[in-house]
Parts: structure tokens; sequence; C-alpha cells
């Protein structure tokens, strides 16, 4: 079954910088074709951490990480109230949904989403929307093939540069949270 040779498991504060080095390790894999590149050269680990530690400091975030069993980072996910105003009956925000390009096709992202989808509904939440550059397709499917609605499309800026981007909702987490195989560690 795919996704088994993994754990999806909550990181603890001392990840921050192994998080921030795969943030931008898939940055840097999947949007080398989209993104500029002196966009993606100029990004720093230590910002990307401090950025992390934020992240993991904050209790109304849903982090989750995939490792292999040898403990290698595959990928992770953030989630949570949104930031900014989104569409009205939009209660959640998936902020950040990273698989490394090696560890992709193996169930990891529905692993992921669905260990979010289970601890939004928890907490009393009934949908999430989450934000995709629209040249990377391969996510965008991904995202539709699990039942995700395209809701707006429009453009992103990244470091001032313009990018288009697509906006998706997911209503159905209830399916999503239980049609998934969860290991969860604590």
């Amino acid at each position: 079954m795919p996704g088994l040779g993994f754990q999806i498991s909550r990181p603890a504060a001392f990840l921050a910088e192994d998080l921030a080095a795969i943030h931008i390790r898939c940055w840097q894999q999947t949007y080398g074709a989209i993104v500029p590149c002196h966009i993606l050269a100029r990004t720093s680990l230590a910002e990307q951490t401090a950025k992390w530690q934020i992240i993991l400091a904050d209790p109304s975030r849903i982090v989750f990480f995939a490792s292999t069993h040898e403990g290698e980072l595959a990928g992770f996910i953030v989630a949570g109230k949104p930031t900014e105003e989104l569409f009205d009956g939009i209660d959640g925000h998936i902020a950040a949904l990273y698989i490394l390009p090696a560890f992709q096709r193996r169930g990891l992202g529905r692993r992921l989403l669905g260990a979010v989808a289970q601890d939004w509904i928890a907490r009393g939440g009934k949908s999430l929307a989450l934000g995709v550059l629209a040249q990377n397709q391969p996510a965008r499917l991904f995202y539709e093939s699990l039942g995700a609605r395209l809701v707006r499309t429009g453009t992103y800026e990244w470091d001032g540069f313009p990018l288009d981007d697509a906006i998706y909702v997911f209503e159905n987490l209830a399916e999503i949270a239980e049609g998934l195989l969860l290991q969860i560690t604590p």
C-alpha cells in the first residue's frame, strides 16, 4: 500500500532548521521552471528557520511531516486559520504542502492532507482553502483528484514578481480524513 514505508508525525521545535531546509529544497526542485532563478537563489536557510520556529511555536497551526522509517524528511503540511479573508464560509487554510520530488506519488500528500483534515475537523473546522501556482499542474491535478474545487484564479506576488495562481477549496474534509490510512505518532 502506498506511503506505508513512511511515518506521519507532528514535529518538535528542534526540527525547525530541518523543515526549513526541506522547504527550500522543495521550492528549488518544484519551482525551478516556474519561478525566476534569482528569487529561489536568494532564499536564506536562516530566514526560513526563523519562520519555522514561529510556525512550530504557534498552537493554532497544524503541522505534520512525513519521514522515512530511517528518519529522512520527505515532506510536510502547515494549516490553520486563514491569515487573510478568503471566501465566505471558508474557515481554514493550508499554508504549505510540499513533498520532495523523490518521494512523490507514494501516498504521502494524501496522508498529510488526511492528517490535517482530521485535526481541522476536531477543532470544529469545515473547509480548507489553498493556493497553488497555476503552472504547477501536478499539484493542481492532485488537489482536484481529492475533490478540491477551483474557486478563483489570480496573481500571487513572490518577492515582487507576479505569478499566476489558482485557489482551491476542500469542503469534503470528512471524506478525506476517513478515507486515508493514518499512522500518526505523537
